[in-house]
């Protein structure tokens, strides 16, 4: 599935802890210890932001292997220690985020199931064998951009996916507590200058960079992004941050 020995889960790099993804011989590898395992059952989701799960669209659980390498790839001895931190490192309460280096601007949403260690007798040299459930069928495209918008124009979205999407948007006033922002038909006004707000379009919800709610500097004209090209509308005084995640089947 992945190609690159390098990847990131839960928003750590794997060669940090000197963890790489590799193939290898399984003749010469025994399993050894206990399998950790564990279920993970969904309930019906939505996947218009990379949140949830679907059941219409059950994925298949995929197994990785991983191995312990010093800076010159040389394989290390597995060590109690080293196994609890990985173990500790892949089970996680949500689906987590897995990001190859073959494309990394494709997110997976990765829960591990079960983690085996098949070493080399007495060595300890060898793999970690993990299961993981991803979140569904479809990796996430991550889309990001900053625009800053001084008068009457528009501007380009692409939605590579097979639905509509609701982005989350950070705006920030260039102007003063009379500007009005537009992005489409959602407005943004009432913001003293340099104030920024956070725009949720899925959860619907405005707030500051301190979490405090701005829902009512909002006019609720929430800015969907239908499938294919979008070309929207803007105008007022702001720098303009436009974050995605657009699920794709590959």
């Amino acid at each position: 599935m992945f190609v690159s020995k390098d990847f990131t889960f839960n928003d750590i790099e794997g060669k940090s802890k000197g963890i790489y993804l590799v193939t290898f011989d399984s003749d010469v590898l025994v399993s050894r210890g206990n399998k950790y395992t564990r279920n993970i059952s969904s309930d019906e989701f939505s996947r218009k932001n990379p949140l949830f799960n679907i059941n219409d669209n059950e994925s298949e659980e995929i197994t990785l292997n991983f191995m312990y390498l010093d800076e010159n790839m040389i394989p290390q001895r597995w060590t109690e220690g080293k196994l609890t931190e990985v173990r500790n490192w892949f089970k996680t309460d949500d689906f987590a985020p897995f990001i190859s280096q073959d494309n990394p601007n494709y997110i997976n949403y990765f829960m591990m199931t079960s983690m085996e260690n098949k070493l080399i007798p007495v060595q300890g040299i060898g793999v970690l064998e993990v299961v993981f459930k991803p979140l569904n069928c479809y990796v996430y495209k991550k889309y990001e951009d900053i625009v800053t918008i001084t008068s009457n124009t528009t501007i380009n979205i692409n939605n590579p996916s097979d639905e509509e999407y609701r982005p989350i948007l950070k705006i920030t006033n260039l102007g003063d507590s009379a500007t009005i922002n537009k992005i489409g038909s959602l407005e943004i006004s009432g913001l003293d200058a340099n104030e920024t707000v956070i725009v949720d379009n899925l959860m619907l919800t405005v707030l500051d960079e301190n979490d405090n709610n701005k829902f009512s500097k909002c006019n609720r004209n929430w800015l969907t992004l239908e499938v294919g090209n979008n070309v929207i509308p803007v105008s007022g005084n702001y720098k303009l941050q436009i974050f995605a995640e657009f699920p794709i089947l590959l």
